[in-house]
């Protein structure tokens, strides 16, 4: 009886201490958690790239329409002079 006891004593104690360690396992594994900023700094990363790409989009078509526009009506000028003023 005092054996049974003393083992279902001794078990019990073994099952808290275990309880315990594992409870400390617990605790001291790193957690792999993003921040919750990453997903905010990455939307808003691409939100600056796309506009930063339509906005030299946007100064390149200025440009080159800038430039045509005055390569060609000087084109066309030459043309007409030749035309009606020789």
């Amino acid at each position: 009886m005092e054996n049974e006891a003393s083992r279902e004593k001794d078990e019990e104690e073994k099952k808290i201490k275990d309880g315990e360690e594992k409870g400390r396992k617990r605790l001291q594994k790193p957690r792999e958690v993003e921040p919750p900023h990453t997903t905010i700094t990455i939307a808003i990363t691409i939100t600056i790239t796309i506009t930063i790409t339509i906005t030299t989009i946007a100064i390149i078509i200025t440009i080159t329409n800038i430039v045509f526009d005055n390569f060609l009506s000087l084109i066309i000028r030459s043309v007409l002079m030749k035309l009606f003023c020789n």
